[in-house]
């Protein structure tokens, strides 16, 4: 289920945009303010922010960037509203935003953008096979695991060794026909296998700009019917 966070002083921009996008796959909070914002996303992170430009305690375009530097934001897309005007468009241009609406949004508009922002989230979370091995360090000693699968969000690998959950490893290995990869990333989640060993679901947390262009390439090439997401 997408998490939407809208984030107005105006009681009816948020009433009305909640109604807008109300469906059954989104789970939609508000917030009045900046602040109250970033506490909601600091417990239950957004996956798309529908922000207005002017808030009562900050700008949206620095709530922008606060929400950038938080951690876990590194797939989070942001919304913001302004009006019509070269200065409020100037500053939502600078920010840290996806998408820029400007007053009075058009429900198709709104709509569309939420849409095209929820689509690209399930790619990103399209999970593949691929069988390599991982070079993982940790604590500046680095051992061998193997991938079971990937996606351009993170990647389950298995190894003997035992890592803590909220664990950060720096993780090495190369696609099929795609490069090498280098990135850092976070122990979510693990399982004990038959045999003994551990399976880790990672996230990752440092990909560059061309590492995430090989993953989706990688990931693109593979028939739906062998992947499993």
């Amino acid at each position: 289920m997408k998490k939407i966070l809208i984030v107005s002083p105006s009681e009816n921009f948020r009433e009305r945009n909640s109604h807008l996008l109300y469906r059954s796959d989104f789970e939609i909070t508000t917030a009045a303010s900046g602040e109250e914002a970033l506490q909601h996303h600091r417990d239950s992170p957004a996956d798309i922010v529908l922000s207005d430009l002017q808030l009562g305690d900050m700008g949206g375009d620095e709530l922008c960037t606060l929400l950038r530097q938080s951690s876990g934001t590194a797939e989070l897309s942001i919304i913001l509203v302004c009006h019509d005007l070269p200065a409020e468009l100037e500053r939502a241009a600078r920010s840290a935003a996806n998408y820029c609406l400007t007053r009075p949004v058009r429900p198709v508009q709104l709509l569309k953008a939420v849409g095209d922002f929820a689509s690209a989230r399930m790619l990103r979370d399209k999970r593949v096979p691929l069988r390599v091995k991982v070079k993982t360090i940790r604590g500046g000693i680095g051992f061998y695991c193997i991938s079971h699968d990937v996606s351009l969000t993170g990647i389950l690998l298995e190894t003997e060794e035992k890592i803590e959950v909220s664990e950060r490893i720096n993780c090495s290995f190369s696609l099929p026909d795609s490069g090498s990869i280098e990135t850092e990333g976070e122990v979510m989640r693990y399982e004990r296998t038959m045999d003994g060993g551990y399976k880790y679901g990672v996230q990752f947390s440092g990909l560059t700009r061309e590492d995430r262009h090989k993953i989706d390439q990688y990931v693109s090439s593979i028939p739906h019917d062998e992947s499993h997401a």
